[in-house]
């Protein structure tokens, strides 16, 4: 078995940031070539000295207000959570490399700790696996042999010393069930012992899923420290057996609307998603950079199933120049014949919304929606699960019947299909509501929308997939059934 060390996180500054930097110091030099003109047309009227004196100061103040700004957000983002994170937390499992021979231990501990894993097939002698010392730790595990369950336990670690098992993904493509859910966040503290995710927790831990995609917003706000203690306080019960893998949400990743106005004291940016979540992403090639602009989106293969995770927070993403855009391509297009092409993203780029005159439903497309359904067209994705809105919606969207969306006109994809699922309603106070059936809504493709607490069971079983809705106490809401096309 081998080992990844663990991380040090934010501490060299981007190509981008170097030039933001010299950008911003040309713009200061010609700002104070203007005031230095502006004083020597005034020096009649005014005393010279004191001009030149008023003209350095503006000068020196916009480059120091310049420098802060970009060391706060692009040079050096330090989680707050390195430094203020009063829990021991974990342990919970990831992927990073091919899920067949490897597995990421993750815990993180309040005080800085050692990071050592015990590790070994069930019933015989463990090994030991150690990573750097720190407080966010996260341990690879290599050298695992595939369809293999093992177990394992976080040393130096007095709030779980428990044994976990595991198991790898198979060597080949046979049957397996994954879990998703989405928004678990906890609605700003309110009403904890009405928190939707625990029960939904519970349900999903008797499933006999083999990981869990999370469609992001884990956390009420990224920079809010309880939030992340309430998330994954919760979670261990499932996760430290099943991977889970949270794409990137506008309340991990964001700094506002926090209910607690104390905890907006320490800057985020999402660096606090990337200290708890090791994933690895697809750019920039440094990945030990935390940046605003950092595009958080990563890619794995489990059995005959490629799981695509979307960043919908980057400032790019309505803008065809988003270097996401042709990692998208590359990865679906390289994708092996016979894969199933599952993407996991947060905003729902394809929804419905109740008419401006409140009587019925129409399409609703999220502004990035031009750039990536194409893509998604174009590579024959077969389903997107999205969270985002609080509810859970199914739409079989098929190109040329639904309504029309500017840039993916092409001919060539009429027919095509693609399921879009938003499952946005697993945190929050546990609800059940009535649902909107088809009679109600006569959009095609449309099944169902529900506001009520939620998670999903997805069961991949050849050329099939099976998705099904379930409430906290594990009864059915929806269940459909797909197929590829011509089976």
């Amino acid at each position: 078995m081998g080992v990844r060390r663990a991380r040090i996180l934010g501490h060299r500054p981007s190509a981008v940031a170097a030039v933001l930097l010299g950008l911003i110091f040309a713009a200061c030099v010609g700002v104070s070539s203007v005031i230095g003109l502006a004083a020597w047309l005034a020096a009649a009227a005014f005393d010279w000295l004191w001009a030149m004196l008023a003209c350095a100061v503006v000068a020196i103040s916009i480059t120091a207000a310049a420098w802060v700004w970009l060391h706060r957000h692009i040079f050096e983002i330090v989680p707050s959570a390195s430094f203020a994170h009063g829990f021991d937390e974990g342990p919970w499992l990831s992927f990073r490399g091919d899920p067949r021979h490897s597995i990421v231990v993750n815990w993180f501990t309040k005080e800085d700790s050692a990071s050592r894993v015990e590790c070994g097939l069930r019933g015989a002698s463990p090994g030991f696996v150690a990573g750097l010392p720190g407080r966010a730790h996260h341990v690879e595990i290599g050298g695992l042999e595939p369809g293999t369950a093992y177990s394992y336990r976080v040393l130096d670690f007095p709030k779980d010393g428990a044994f976990h098992g595991f198991k790898t993904a198979p060597a080949s493509p046979e049957p397996f069930r994954f879990a998703v859910v989405g928004d678990t966040q906890n609605g700003g503290g309110s009403s904890p012992e009405r928190w939707a995710y625990p029960p939904l927790l519970r349900a999903m831990a008797a499933s006999g899923a083999s990981l869990v995609a999370h469609a992001g917003d884990a956390t009420d706000q990224g920079n809010d420290l309880v939030s992340w203690h309430e998330f994954l306080d919760a979670s261990p019960r499932i996760i430290a057996s099943i991977p889970l893998h949270v794409a990137a949400g506008n309340h991990d990743t964001g700094t506002h609307a926090l209910a607690d106005r104390s905890q907006k004291q320490y800057p985020d940016d999402g660096a606090n998603y990337d200290f708890f979540f090791d994933y690895p992403y697809g750019t920039p090639r440094d990945e030990d950079e935390i940046t605003a602009m950092r595009g958080r989106f990563f890619s794995f293969t489990y059995s005959n199933c490629l799981f695509v995770f979307v960043d919908t927070q980057t400032n790019r993403l309505a803008n065809p120049r988003n270097p996401q855009w042709q990692w998208l391509r590359r990865v679906l297009g390289s994708a092996p014949a016979g894969v199933w092409k599952v993407v996991v993203m947060h905003r729902d780029a394809v929804s419905i919304k109740t008419r401006k005159d409140a009587v019925g439903y129409e399409m609703d497309y999220d502004k990035f929606a031009p750039y990536i359904l194409p893509i998604f067209l174009e590579h024959d994705v077969d389903v997107v699960f999205q969270g985002h809105d609080h509810k859970y919606l199914h739409l079989a969207y098929q190109h040329g019947s639904n309504a029309p969306l500017p840039g993916a006109d092409d001919g060539a994809w009429r027919g095509k299909v693609i399921h879009f699922v938003t499952s946005g309603a697993g945190g929050n106070l546990l609800r059940r509501n009535d649902p909107v059936l088809p009679e109600s809504c006569t959009i095609p493709g449309f099944t169902r929308l529900e506001n009520s607490s939620h998670f999903l069971v997805v069961d991949v079983h050849g050329d099939e997939m099976s998705i099904e809705a379930r409430y906290h106490d594990g009864s059915s809401m929806e269940r459909l059934s797909i197929k590829r096309p011509g089976i």
